[in-house]
């Protein structure tokens, strides 16, 4: 189904936990549950990825996180990361803020902090007031070649090195016929290494 999404009020993901939404409506922010593709919350051209400091956590050590922002970055959308810092020993957990940051200042992801739930409630009302266009949801993948598409799914791969990989080789099948040194000329030889694990590794 298509979904063109609306500027007046936001659209909440089904699986969003209640807390959000009893959060919304005591503060009368308008919003409609639907299934989204991807990202948690929508409004107009903005996507929202929300994550509490430990679900950032767990996300990354399932390496769910990039996935997620991968699909925001291939969106068109204004896409914005979420993090709350809630709970009493979130503290512990700041060391991992840096590489997430990081990787969303070099692909143009905006990151929102937020520590109380008020907070986010003002950030969703600011949010409200900024939204100039609708996007469609079911677009997020136009113009983008399936092969593209593929290579997008391997750890520290976006679309310009995707493109760059394809520009060498022609096509998927003389990419992964490559070696790590071939690749390491292209991608460098960390992601090399890693994109030749995930080719050869054996799924149990």
């Amino acid at each position: 189904m298509s979904i063109n999404t609306p500027t007046d009020h936001w659209y909440v993901d089904t699986r969003e936990p209640s807390a959000i939404k009893k959060l919304l409506r005591k503060y009368d922010i308008p919003f409609e549950e639907v299934n989204l593709p991807f990202g948690d919350m929508v409004l107009g051209d903005i996507v929202i990825e929300r994550k509490t400091i430990i679900d950032l956590m767990n996300s990354l050590k399932d390496n769910r996180i990039w996935k997620q922002l991968k699909e925001l970055q291939l969106s068109e959308a204004t896409p914005i990361l979420l993090i709350e810092l809630r709970g009493k020993e979130y503290w512990k957990y700041l060391h991992i803020l840096g590489a997430i940051t990081t990787y969303c200042a070099k692909h143009n992801i905006h990151v929102i902090v937020t520590y109380r739930r008020k907070d986010l409630v003002n950030a969703l009302k600011q949010l409200m007031g900024m939204s100039k266009r609708s996007i469609n949801l079911k677009k997020k993948w136009k113009g983008y070649p399936t092969q593209l598409l593929i290579l997008t799914q391997f750890p520290s791969v976006g679309i310009k090195t995707a493109k760059k990989l394809l520009d060498m080789y022609g096509s998927l099948k003389n990419i992964f016929n490559q070696d790590v040194e071939n690749l390491s000329k292209v991608i460098g030889p960390k992601t090399a290494e890693r994109f030749i694990h995930i080719l050869e590794e054996r799924v149990a």
